[in-house]
Protein backbone atom coordinates (compact mmCIF):
# COMPACT_ATOMS: atom_id res chain seq x y z
CA UNK A 1 0.00 0.00 0.00
CA UNK A 2 3.31 2.53 0.62
CA UNK A 3 4.17 1.67 -2.48
CA UNK A 4 1.01 3.52 -4.02
CA UNK A 5 1.30 6.66 -2.15
CA UNK A 6 4.60 8.27 -3.83
CA UNK A 7 2.94 8.23 -7.72
CA UNK A 8 -0.44 9.08 -6.12
CA UNK A 9 0.80 12.33 -4.56
CA UNK A 10 3.14 13.17 -7.99
CA UNK A 11 0.14 12.41 -9.95
CA UNK A 12 -2.10 14.72 -7.98
CA UNK A 13 0.72 17.49 -7.62
CA UNK A 14 0.90 17.47 -11.47
CA UNK A 15 -2.94 17.66 -11.90
CA UNK A 16 -3.43 20.58 -9.70
CA UNK A 17 -0.68 22.39 -11.54
CA UNK A 18 -2.48 21.97 -14.65
CA UNK A 19 -5.37 22.74 -13.25
CA UNK A 20 -3.85 25.80 -12.04
CA UNK A 21 -2.41 26.72 -15.23
CA UNK A 22 -5.74 26.54 -17.33
CA UNK A 23 -7.55 28.46 -14.63
CA UNK A 24 -4.76 31.00 -14.59
CA UNK A 25 -4.49 31.64 -18.43
CA UNK A 26 -8.17 31.93 -18.23
CA UNK A 27 -8.34 34.61 -15.82
CA UNK A 28 -5.78 36.54 -17.31
CA UNK A 29 -6.63 36.32 -20.48
CA UNK A 30 -10.06 37.65 -19.78
CA UNK A 31 -9.36 40.18 -17.53
CA UNK A 32 -6.55 41.63 -20.02
CA UNK A 33 -8.78 41.29 -23.09
CA UNK A 34 -11.47 43.30 -20.85
CA UNK A 35 -9.13 45.81 -19.74
CA UNK A 36 -7.66 46.93 -23.00
CA UNK A 37 -10.73 47.55 -24.87
CA UNK A 38 -11.90 49.61 -22.28
CA UNK A 39 -8.71 51.53 -21.45
CA UNK A 40 -7.66 52.13 -25.12
CA UNK A 41 -11.80 52.79 -27.18
CA UNK A 42 -13.31 54.20 -23.77
CA UNK A 43 -10.53 55.89 -22.82
CA UNK A 44 -11.56 54.89 -19.04
CA UNK A 45 -8.77 54.77 -16.55
CA UNK A 46 -7.51 51.84 -15.10
CA UNK A 47 -8.49 51.90 -11.68
CA UNK A 48 -12.00 52.19 -12.91
CA UNK A 49 -12.20 49.20 -14.82
CA UNK A 50 -10.09 47.18 -12.22
CA UNK A 51 -12.72 47.68 -9.60
CA UNK A 52 -15.80 47.47 -12.06
CA UNK A 53 -15.34 45.42 -15.51
CA UNK A 54 -12.33 43.32 -14.77
CA UNK A 55 -13.56 41.60 -11.43
CA UNK A 56 -14.59 37.84 -12.76
CA UNK A 57 -16.17 35.98 -10.51
CA UNK A 58 -15.13 32.60 -12.09
CA UNK A 59 -15.75 30.51 -8.44
CA UNK A 60 -18.84 32.40 -7.03
CA UNK A 61 -17.81 32.28 -4.14
CA UNK A 62 -17.03 35.77 -2.56
CA UNK A 63 -14.13 34.55 -0.41
CA UNK A 64 -12.65 32.58 -3.12
CA UNK A 65 -12.89 34.55 -5.73
CA UNK A 66 -11.37 37.72 -3.61
CA UNK A 67 -8.70 35.56 -3.06
CA UNK A 68 -7.76 34.99 -6.72
CA UNK A 69 -8.74 38.48 -7.74
CA UNK A 70 -5.96 40.05 -5.64
CA UNK A 71 -3.09 37.95 -7.71
CA UNK A 72 -4.32 39.71 -10.50
CA UNK A 73 -1.96 42.42 -11.38
CA UNK A 74 -2.21 44.99 -14.57
CA UNK A 75 0.17 47.06 -16.44
CA UNK A 76 0.31 49.90 -19.22
CA UNK A 77 2.40 50.18 -21.62
CA UNK A 78 1.97 53.78 -23.41
CA UNK A 79 4.27 53.53 -25.63
CA UNK A 80 3.75 50.42 -27.67
CA UNK A 81 0.27 50.83 -26.50
CA UNK A 82 0.20 47.28 -24.99
CA UNK A 83 -1.48 46.09 -21.75
CA UNK A 84 -0.62 43.36 -19.45
CA UNK A 85 -2.09 40.99 -17.17
CA UNK A 86 -0.55 38.65 -14.86
CA UNK A 87 -1.93 35.78 -12.63
CA UNK A 88 0.72 34.16 -10.75
CA UNK A 89 3.13 33.23 -13.03
CA UNK A 90 0.81 33.30 -16.51
CA UNK A 91 0.99 36.73 -18.19
CA UNK A 92 -1.28 37.49 -21.10
CA UNK A 93 -0.71 40.56 -23.30
CA UNK A 94 -2.87 42.50 -25.70
CA UNK A 95 -2.22 45.48 -28.28
CA UNK A 96 -4.76 48.05 -29.25
CA UNK A 97 -4.69 48.36 -32.77
CA UNK A 98 -6.67 51.50 -34.21
CA UNK A 99 -9.85 50.83 -36.22
CA UNK A 100 -9.14 46.95 -35.17
CA UNK A 101 -9.18 47.01 -30.96
CA UNK A 102 -7.72 44.37 -29.21
CA UNK A 103 -5.52 41.65 -29.82
CA UNK A 104 -2.91 39.07 -28.01
CA UNK A 105 0.50 40.04 -28.59
CA UNK A 106 3.95 38.66 -29.14
CA UNK A 107 7.02 40.44 -29.24
CA UNK A 108 9.11 39.08 -32.29
CA UNK A 109 12.51 40.04 -31.97
CA UNK A 110 14.26 40.52 -34.95
CA UNK A 111 18.08 39.13 -35.03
Amino acid sequence: MKKFALPGLITLIILGYVFYLSLAKQLSYYSTHVACGNYYLSKRPLNSIIEKEANTKPFNVEWLDALFLKQLSYSVNEDNKTLSSSFGSVETTMKYYPNYGCSTYQLHLDS
